[in-house]
C-alpha cells in the first residue's frame, strides 16, 4: 500500500469519527436538519472506507487500528439508532 493510499484512509477515519461525533451531539439537541445530513455523511464515508478496507490491512499505525474498530462499533450503533427513530415515527 502506498503512502497516498494510507494518508486518505487516515483523513476518511478521522472524518468519519467527526461525522458521528456531529451526528450524536445533533442527535442530543434535537437539530433534525443536521440529523439527516450527518446521517447522509455516515452513509457516504462508510461506503468510502469499505471500498478502501475491504481487504484485510492493518494500519502500521495502532492508532489508526483502533479508530478503525471505534468507527465500526459506532457505525452498528448509528444503524440501531436509525431504526429505533424509525420505529418511534
Amino acid at each position: 500500500m502506498n503512502s497516498k493510499s494510507k494518508v486518505f484512509q487516515g483523513i476518511v477515519l478521522v472524518a468519519l469519527s467527526l461525522t458521528f461525533i456531529g451526528y450524536y451531539f445533533s442527535l442530543y439537541r434535537g437539530y433534525e436538519s443536521n440529523i439527516a445530513h450527518y446521517s447522509r455523511q455516515i452513509v457516504v464515508l462508510a461506503c468510502a472506507s469499505m471500498v478502501l478496507f475491504g481487504k484485510k490491512g492493518k494500519f502500521d499505525n495502532r492508532l489508526l487500528d483502533g479508530l478503525t474498530i471505534v468507527n465500526a462499533v459506532l457505525l452498528v450503533a448509528w444503524a440501531v439508532t436509525e431504526g429505533v427513530q424509525i420505529l418511534m415515527n
